[in-house]
């Protein structure tokens, strides 16, 4: 397995979650993402915060993506609204972020093996 960063970009943390750079500018100048300054000019997001913050394996920041509703309902082939319905019950797995809610692909995945039924006959 390669080494993982010690701490990320802002754009790698706006990858991974599905959202902008700015939105990541935001969250540290409000103090809810803590940051790691290198040298004069280079700031970083150390990569075990990030980790807490989203609740999930280290490996998910670097392969996997947080689900927006929409990618969801793509992903498991419903409607935007039945998504919706699933995020807002709490039946899929979300990390808050912000006013919103995302769901990690990887809980996602595990979500649909824990809940798949075998066939019947």
């Amino acid at each position: 397995m390669p080494d993982l960063p010690l701490a990320l970009r802002y754009r790698e943390v706006a990858s991974s979650l599905g959202i902008s750079e700015s939105t990541v500018k935001r969250r540290v100048l409000r103090k809810q993402l803590p940051i790691v300054i290198i040298g004069e000019r280079s700031i970083r997001i150390p990569t075990e915060a990030f980790h807490k913050l989203i609740g999930s394996p280290v490996q998910l920041i670097i392969d996997d993506r947080i689900l927006s509703g929409p990618e969801v309902a793509i992903v498991l082939g419903i409607s935007s609204a039945q998504a919706a319905r699933l995020i807002r019950s709490g039946t899929l797995p979300t990390v808050p972020w912000g006013r919103k809610k995302r769901v990690p692909l990887g809980r996602l995945r595990t979500y649909i093996e824990e809940n798949t039924e075998g066939a019947h006959g």
